[in-house]
């Protein structure tokens, strides 16, 4: 019985340990940046956000347009 025991906590232990670093390597993370007025954006409102093709972002508002250049973190109205 205890080897039963035994071998039941012995495949627990394995199924947690694979779930757990299984887990841990498609792990993403992402780093988020928060843009206002202060930073150079229009308004504190978009309303539409469009990517172009070499990634910079277009931020619309109602007082103007914005371009953030994404790999710089550069805003310009």
């Amino acid at each position: 019985m205890l080897r039963l025991f035994q071998k039941i906590i012995l495949k627990i232990s394995v199924i947690a340990a694979i779930l757990h670093y299984g887990q841990a390597t498609f792990a993403q993370r992402y780093n988020f940046k928060n843009y206002d007025i202060e930073d150079g954006l229009v308004q504190s409102q978009a309303q539409r956000i469009f990517q172009d093709s070499v990634h910079n972002l277009w931020i619309s508002t109602f007082r103007g347009l914005s371009r953030l250049q994404t790999f710089k973190g550069l805003l310009r109205k």
